[in-house]
């Protein structure tokens, strides 16, 4: 055997136990965690791309729900909403109320006390459906000037008819121009506006009774008080 063909020999024998104990360590040490090696972001990935590499390695972490403690405390939950009470003042309030018969709208706040309003309107109505039919006047003269009005409902204003006694100890006439198409002040905070006057009996006792064809009362900035006890009327024609 030459001396060349020996050292092939040799050579073929270390490469054979090179790969059968050297490299196997080496190799075995080498195979990654694949649970790890996803859950830990490589060298210039995005955090949300780690995310979404942990997400793919533990299906069953990704699935967990939110903790509720983790929610946005400040966000209103159902309940809470379901409970709130809706402002008087709110436009539209007065078209949700159900049917009643002596509902009472002011225009001033209620007193905590509980007495009844010495200044600004009220209307104390009673509601059939959207239809309303009722009596507004002035507290200050502690309804000596107002007149009965009837009407529908649509938001927060009332579109109808009204009547009122002119003379005697109410109002001594009727707001200037009246009588005229365009709608004028009934009061001095223009909350109702009426127009189309004409009499309709002379015969009453202290007074004229005097029909507006088209009123228009605003009832948006107005609050709600407790029930009247005072007789509400059923119609304005009584």
């Amino acid at each position: 055997m030459t001396g060349r063909y020996r050292f092939v020999l040799l050579v073929s024998a270390l490469v054979t136990a090179l790969s059968l104990n050297g490299c196997q360590p080496a190799l075995h040490n080498s195979a990654p965690n694949a649970k790890q090696s996803a859950a830990a972001p490589a060298a210039g990935q995005s955090s949300d791309q780690a995310a979404l590499s942990q997400s793919a390695a533990d299906p069953a972490g990704s699935a967990q729900t939110a903790d509720p403690a983790e929610a946005d405390p400040d966000a209103p939950s159902s309940m809470a909403m379901g409970a709130q009470k809706v402002p008087a003042s709110q436009p539209g309030v007065v078209a949700i109320l159900p049917n009643g018969t002596h509902y009472q709208f002011c225009s001033t706040p209620p007193s905590p006390t509980g007495e009844p309003p010495t200044s600004g309107s009220c209307y104390v109505f009673r509601k059939t459906g959207d239809r309303l039919f009722g009596y507004y006047y002035d507290t200050a003269t502690l309804g000596e000037e107002g007149l009965c009005i009837s009407g529908f409902i649509n938001g927060s204003t009332i579109v109808g008819e009204g009547i009122e006694r002119v003379g005697g100890s109410g109002r001594q006439e009727i707001p200037p121009g009246a009588d005229g198409p365009l709608p004028v002040n009934w009061d001095s905070d223009g909350f109702l506006q009426v127009s189309r006057a004409k009499v309709i009996d002379e015969s009453i006792l202290d007074g004229t009774q005097i029909k507006y064809a088209t009123i228009r009362l605003r009832l948006d900035q107005f609050q709600r008080y407790p029930d009247t006890a005072n007789p509400v009327p059923e119609s304005c024609n009584q």
